[in-house]
């Protein structure tokens, strides 16, 4: 339909692109060889400024124009200035517009197509035009006739270009966007029929022109609110290139609808399905349910229809009644009958009242059967109706044998404990609560209450106890029963004398409560025995001034053995579990033969143990003498900075295995932090707060120092660790107590190391206390009192002056040789100091300055003891250095002699060449005269 019109518009712009070129080549050269060339074609051609002036008209357009020709070009830039509005191609330079003209003097009028370029004006007056016009009228004819035939498509149609510009539409295009044909051509396809363009979209038109096929695709419209079904087919020139293409547009909105309302139905019907399906599971979850539920009741049950066939039993029903299940399976209902009456011991009762129900549907029953052998079953029965009409019965049997035999001994026992009630020679009153404890009213009162309290039981029962008695409202009595009320707790009151109108005396209660609630007070008129006691009291006075001093004495040896009881009872578990370990894994070790790791754990558990007990054992000793006055202090002049020193250097190596960082604080010079004291009581209560800082600080820091304060020492440890509760800081000094069960196992201890702390600073004359905050960390305070008046320069320690306390420094890397060592040495009054190879010997040796002996171990890792010999006597080789090895042999002890041991003793230790040792450094002032 469209083939000769494409034809035509090939030829036009055939013409268009030579009319152009030689315009150009004109306005190159101004020749009037290509002016000729103009004036002899047939289009009109002409060069107008932008205000329609004519630069250049050839003859065809003069003829088409006759008259003046401003006006006329006037009127065409006007329609050049409308057409080129974001229509220029960039690319050729030049658009395209078609308008109709009236030809001059003629009432025909021609279609005119004009093709226009931009050029510089001669004029200088801004831009030119280059403007070709074709006449075109002979395309209406074919157009008339193809309009004709779009206008008859019951479709939408549209003819779009390469740039998804309508060029063409039918009456139903027109009547669906309300525009004219003028308005609609030029408007990009996409923007007409959805308000914007979408590049996913183009893609339609564009895999037309690609494939060279039609093309489908169902879109909503938001702009028309409209569903649209697109068909794109390419129109093809006869060389297979797609200039045009035809888009056929179908409204499918009530299509869509229906498809919607269909695919809701059909969600409802799948929703419908579901729940059916639902419910047809819930119903079979339902009957296993109910036939497990059946089966798992302690009741025999079975369901006999009208018409006496039986539909269900469940085995309890057999086990109930002893019968063979075959006996369904043959249908001898009147042998099951029979079966069932021969056990019972009224079988025509039995069968009468089965008559009787079965000609009653309505009725429901519960009675009871009694067995010829003593059972006694609990009978229900209920008729089960299927649309009003009866349809079976369920009969349900329960043996309550054992029940009923208990229901009996209860009444008995209820009869029994009810003349006991009444026969006691106490008074028994019982309460129940009124209004939560307000008051109490009698439930019962036994003949004993009413002798004693002179009213009777009728007069009582049902009655509230301060109208009875009305000086009860503020007494002790009413009280102690709304606290037992409350707690549940007995509580066993003092007399208390009791007066009104009718009468008075002493009364001793005991009250306690019942399970069911009540508050039962048993009582006593204790007057007469009150008076008994009044005598005798004062003949015990006389008798008490007599022996006052040997109850004194009696009483301190009571006070005695109760400490001792306490302190043995609550050492017993300490003292067990290392022990268990010890004795434990030293049975397993004595066993078979075991694998090396095994060997190994077990001997660290038994040294660990021994450690335990050794500590245990060292606090126990201290406690003992601390709770028998017996510690004797050993005061002396100290330099406080020294032993902040030692024990910084103590403690400093454990942070190296832990994120916990350690800090001293000394803030004086060495001669201004002299003090007198004890300095091993001293050093015992810092090293028991620093080792309880590093057990229970996992990460974070431990700081220790002193402030000096006027005539006081302040001593303080600090730690970030896990705290103490608030309400538990009070309890943190008694003996044996740690804050939670707990943390014996995470962390161990005796509880005796802050006990022992406390008691050392008060004889040191001191104070001690503690803050915390749980999560936060904790700190220890203390205070020492300083005892001197007069500022004098300390004497520091030397090595070779003898101290009280001899400072022993152990070199030993097998450690149960080393807690036998410990053990050993805690018979002497020394400190003891343990390094595991030669080099932290001579560390050690290095920071701590009051050692007076070495005990060195030959053979150790990392540094053996002949090279840490060799070190500490080149700092002092005074210094008394003993040889301890396993090596026994003559020729080793003669070599450890020349090497500049002052001693060489062998394993297995005897301990008095060891004490022998000890004694000579203290008789001869610090040295080692043995050679």
């Amino acid at each position: 339909m469209m083939s000769g019109a494409n034809k035509k518009y090939q030829e036009i712009h055939a013409r268009r692109d030579k009319i152009f070129g030689v315009l150009s080549e004109y306005c190159l050269s101004g020749g009037d060889a290509k002016r000729e060339i103009l004036d002899f074609v047939c289009e009109g051609v002409a060069i107008l400024d932008n205000l329609g002036n004519p630069e250049f008209m050839n003859m065809a357009w003069q003829q088409f124009f006759p008259f003046e020709i401003k006006d006329k070009e006037k009127l065409i830039i006007h329609w050049i200035s409308q057409a080129s509005e974001n229509k220029l191609d960039d690319k050729t330079s030049f658009f395209e517009f078609q308008r109709e003209l009236d030809l001059y003097e003629s009432e025909v009028s021609v279609e005119c197509l004009f093709f226009v370029k931009k050029q510089r004006s001669h004029s200088d007056i801004g831009c030119a035009y280059q403007v070709i016009m074709f006449d075109v009228s002979f395309l209406s004819n074919l157009k008339s006739d193809w309009k004709q035939k779009l206008d008859a498509v019951d479709d939408i149609v549209f003819l779009v270009d390469e740039k998804l510009e309508i060029t063409e539409t039918n009456q139903k295009g027109l009547d669906l966007t309300s525009l004219s044909i003028r308005d609609i051509k030029g408007k990009n396809i996409y923007e007409l029929l959805f308000g914007h363009s979408h590049v996913c979209r183009e893609c339609l038109i564009t895999n037309a022109n690609k494939t060279g096929r039609s093309q489908f695709v169902e879109e909503f419209s938001p702009l028309f609110q409209k569903w649209f079904s697109i068909d794109v087919t390419p129109i093809n020139n006869k060389q297979g290139a797609s200039e045009e293409f035809f888009l056929s547009v179908h409204d499918i909105s009530d299509l869509k609808a229906q498809e919607t309302k269909l695919r809701e139905t059909n969600q409802q019907l799948k929703k419908r399905n579901a729940e059916y399906e639902l419910l047809n599971d819930e119903l079979v979850r339902n009957n296993m349910l109910f036939e497990a539920t059946l089966e798992s009741t302690d009741n025999g049950i079975v369901v006999v229809g009208c018409d006496g066939d039986v539909l269900f039993y469940n085995k309890r029903f057999l086990e109930l009644w002893n019968l063979d299940e075959n006996i369904f399976v043959q249908g001898d209902a009147d042998g099951l009958m029979e079966e069932v009456k021969s056990q019972l011991k009224f079988p025509k009762a039995f069968e009468k009242k089965i008559n009787e129900l079965n000609e009653n549907p309505s009725i429901s029953r519960v009675d009871y059967l009694e067995f010829k052998d003593g059972r006694i079953y609990e009978r229900f029965s209920k008729s089960i109706f299927w649309k009003e009409t009866p349809y079976a019965r369920v009969w349900s049997f329960r043996d309550i044998t054992r029940t009923k035999r208990a229901q009996k001994r209860l009444k008995e026992s209820e009869h029994r404990y009810l003349e006991m009630f009444r026969n006691m020679r106490s008074g028994v009153a019982v309460y129940e609560s009124v209004e939560g404890g307000a008051d109490f009213k009698f439930v019962n009162f036994n003949r004993a209450a009413e002798q004693i309290s002179k009213v009777s039981k009728d007069e009582v029962v049902g009655r509230r106890l301060t109208k009875i008695f009305p000086g009860m409202k503020k007494g002790m009595l009413i009280e102690a029963m709304r606290k037992v009320l409350k707690t549940g707790e007995p509580l066993d009151l003092p007399p208390f004398y009791y007066k009104d109108q009718t009468r008075d005396g002493w009364r001793k209660n005991y009250l306690y409560r019942l399970p069911s609630g009540e508050v039962v007070a048993m009582f006593d008129d204790v007057s007469l025995a009150l008076e008994a006691d009044k005598k005798l009291k004062q003949h015990n006075e006389e008798l008490n001034i007599i022996n006052q001093e040997l109850l004194l004495a009696k009483e301190a040896a009571q006070e005695s053995d109760r400490l001792k009881s306490a302190f043995l009872a609550n050492i017993s578990h300490e003292i067990r579990t290392p022990m268990n370990g010890i004795i434990g894994f030293s049975e397993l070790l004595a066993g078979k033969k075991l694998p090396v790791e095994k060997v190994q754990f077990y001997s660290k558990v038994i040294v660990d143990s021994g450690h335990q007990l050794l500590n245990l054992l060292d606090d126990v000793l201290d406690t003992s003498k601390i709770e028998s006055g017996s510690l004797k202090l050993s005061e002396k002049e100290i330099v406080v900075n020294d032993l902040i020193n030692d024990l910084f250097a103590f403690f400093n190596p454990m942070t190296e295995n832990k994120e916990v960082s350690l800090y001293l604080h000394k803030p004086l010079k060495d001669e201004e932090s002299s003090l007198k004291t004890d300095p091993k009581r001293l050093r015992q209560v810092l090293t028991n707060l620093l080792s309880n800082a590093f057990k229970f600080t996992l990460k974070g820091d431990v700081r220790f120092g002193y402030e000096k304060r006027g005539n006081t020492f302040r001593f303080f440890v600090i730690d970030t660790g896990i705290g103490i509760a608030k309400d538990n800081i009070e309890f943190v000094f008694d003996r044996f107590w740690q804050e939670e069960s707990g943390m014996n196992k995470n962390f161990g201890g005796t509880g005796l190391g802050l006990s022992i702390s406390q008691k050392l600073v008060e004889i040191l004359g001191g104070d001690i206390w503690v803050e915390s905050q749980k999560g936060e960390g904790t700190a220890f305070y203390f205070d020492i009192p300083v005892k001197k008046t007069e500022i004098s320069e300390p004497e520091k320690p030397e090595k070779e002056e003898q101290s009280e306390v001899l400072t022993i420094l152990v070199a030993e890397d097998e450690e149960i040789n080393y807690l036998y060592l410990e053990a050993v040495l805690s018979k002497e009054d020394v400190d003891v100091i343990h390094a595991v190879n030669g080099a932290e010997a001579v560390d050690k040796y290095k920071s701590v300055s009051n050692i007076d002996l070495v005990l060195m171990d030959i053979k150790m890792p990392v540094m053996d003891g002949y090279e840490a010999l060799d070190i500490i006597k080149g700092i002092d080789p005074q210094m008394p250095v003993v040889a301890l090895t396993a090596y026994a042999m003559a020729e080793e002890r003669e070599k450890g002699l020349e090497r500049g041991f002052d001693e060489y003793l062998s394993k297995p230790l005897k301990v008095d060449q060891l004490y022998g040792i000890i004694k000579k450094i203290e008789n001869h002032n610090g040295k080692l005269t043995q050679k």
